[in-house]
């Protein structure tokens, strides 16, 4: 009775593997078609997932991420660790998040509408990517053009009370 219960699991553990090898090669064909780009999911946006799914993960990759609340800088860090092409997600991206990624120039781009599932496998259009990375560019430029700004404003108004206290102290 032990024996055929292990040999139960065993075979379980089998099935549940090649389904897995299944998807992957479907998620190639689906690559090499040039029509559709794999997404690798990762299951929420905490450290442990993403390390979770790090094994699975190669350089380029575009990763989906269903919910991202609740991630700060350093789940953003681990994820950048990563250097994938785009994240796609749902939810809201904490603002401590969102700079570590802008930073590392990655584009962060909200899924809705990009992610289908074609036989048990995420997948988003190659040309709604490529559009939707486009538009994350012309994002990225009006970030740093204001975070630009701002460094110079805290310049001149650091500048501007220096000069005050030396002219007060002239007088």
């Amino acid at each position: 009775a032990r024996l055929k219960r292990i040999l139960a699991q065993k075979d379980a553990e089998i099935q549940s593997l090649k389904k897995k090898i299944a998807t992957m090669q479907q998620a190639d064909q689906l690559e090499m078609s040039g029509e559709f780009v794999p997404l690798r999911s990762i299951r929420g946006f905490t450290r442990e997932a993403i390390a979770e799914s790090a094994p699975l993960i190669k350089e380029g990759d575009v990763l989906y991420i269903s919910d991202v609340s609740g991630g700060g800088q350093s789940t953003a860090e681990l994820l950048a660790s990563l250097n994938p092409r785009a994240v796609l997600f749902d939810g809201e991206m904490a603002h401590t998040a969102r700079d570590v990624l802008f930073s590392r120039r990655i584009p962060m781009i909200r899924a809705e509408g990009l992610v289908h599932t074609f036989n048990d496998v995420l997948v988003v259009s190659t040309h709604a990517l490529d559009e939707a990375i486009d538009a994350w560019q012309h994002e990225l430029a009006v970030y740093t053009r204001q975070m630009h700004e701002r460094v110079l404003e805290e310049i001149v108004s650091e500048y501007r009370s220096q000069r005050l206290k030396e002219t007060r102290r002239g007088d």
